[in-house]
């Protein structure tokens, strides 16, 4: 029986998971597997499926919504090849929900989810028509820059944020136009206790205003209200947290999409246009400090907040169970909570005037980004979980 050593990734269209892609091949590659590149945008992608499927072929590894349809003849592509699909998800589930629950996806047998957030598997629970996927957590990973040997050097910029300021107010009225009036109070109600107590997500608002109403939300406005929720509430904590930035008179470089940066106007903040995924990770390496809101999960990890580490830049952030199950205050990284902006800047400003405090918890980050949070972690993890799931 020949070595299964073999893992074929699917080249995606979106940059910065080619960026994962490229160091998931490096990762697989240092533990001794064979890997093999096919992109689904060339025209002969359905023969360099044919050429890459062999006795040595252990899975293919896609991201979001690639491979999530793909047919041979009236079977899905991975049960007609016989090597199962691994599909990472790259934010939470409900913004992938459309495209799970489709016929190629639910018949399969051979497929396999990454969850972005373990809290999502209860989302999926919620759905029948998902009982036939097999889900599994895998955390994100931090990329480190290729050269980029000294988080202690000194860094041009000092306060960075990358990212959209969705416009909260906008998005409450497109709520109340889309939705009816029911379902509209109930967002009311989820925004209100998302805003109340930030340790809880979408889902736990949605399901405590299920319980007290005793009435359960149809699953196909589920999606909306959740995703609909969540980009209001990311938006309304972010402002916030700028406003009390600029109320200090903390200057901050803002890389944003330039309507956000004119329409809030803000003091002491300077616009600079948004970055590809490469040049985020660059800039990382030259920021002293960098915002990271909010992640909306219980037991997730963003991929700016691992990045920040890996490369240098110390990361004031607000939390969950596991960012704080994972790192330290003040060791590896800066908390804040959504409770007191002021507070938050008050720390941005005191970060900044601490240079030696500041480059301990750098360093700590990085340290803490090798020892646990790297590619070769999460292919670990990965190839070792594939070994115990049951595809007959």
């Amino acid at each position: 029986m020949a070595l299964k050593n073999k893992i074929i990734l699917i080249w995606p269209r979106l940059i910065y998971c080619q960026c994962w892609t490229k160091a998931y091949r490096r990762a697989f590659e240092s533990m001794g597997f064979v890997t093999e590149l096919v992109d689904p945008m060339q025209q002969d992608f359905t023969e360099q499926i044919v050429r890459a499927v062999d006795d040595t072929a252990l899975f293919f590894l896609g991201w979001a919504e690639d491979g999530f349809k793909w047919k041979l003849g009236d079977e899905n592509l991975f049960d007609a090849v016989g090597v199962p699909l691994v599909s990472v998800l790259i934010d939470h589930l409900e913004y992938n929900l459309k495209a799970l629950v489709s016929e190629p996806v639910l018949t399969a047998n051979r497929f396999l989810c990454g969850l972005y957030d373990e809290s999502d598997a209860r989302l999926a629970e919620r759905d029948p028509r998902l009982q036939p996927v097999k889900f599994f957590f895998l955390p994100n990973f931090g990329v480190r820059v290729d050269g980029f040997d000294n988080p202690d050097r000194a860094r041009q910029q000092s306060i960075t944020f990358c990212g959209s300021i969705p416009d909260y107010d906008h998005l409450r009225r497109h709520i109340k136009s889309a939705l009816s009036k029911e379902l509209s109070r109930v967002a009311d109600s989820m925004i209100e206790l998302l805003l109340t107590d930030e340790r809880i997500i979408p889902l736990d608002a949605l399901e405590a205003v299920e319980q007290r109403t005793g009435r359960t939300v149809p699953t196909d406005r589920t999606v909306d209200l959740l995703q609909w929720t969540s980009h209001y509430v990311r938006g309304y904590r972010r402002e916030k947290l700028l406003r009390a930035f600029a109320k200090k008179g903390i200057e901050i470089e803002l890389y944003c999409p330039g309507a956000d940066f004119d329409r809030l106007g803000l003091k002491g903040a300077h616009k600079n246009d948004a970055l590809d995924y490469d040049g985020n990770l660059r800039l990382l390496t030259e920021s002293k400090i960098t915002l990271n809101t909010s992640p909306l999960s219980h037991w997730g990890l963003t991929d700016r907040l691992l990045n920040a580490m890996a490369n240098g830049a110390v990361a004031l952030t607000d939390t969950n169970a596991l960012i704080e199950d994972c790192f330290r205050d003040g060791v590896e990284l800066a908390l804040f909570s959504h409770r007191d902006y002021d507070a938050a800047a008050d720390r941005a400003a005191a970060l900044l005037q601490d240079e030696a405090g500041r480059q301990d918890i750098a360093a700590n980050a990085a340290a803490a980004h090798l020892a646990g949070h790297t590619a070769e972690h999460r292919a670990a993890y990965l190839t070792e979980l594939f070994k115990s799931v049951d595809f007959s």
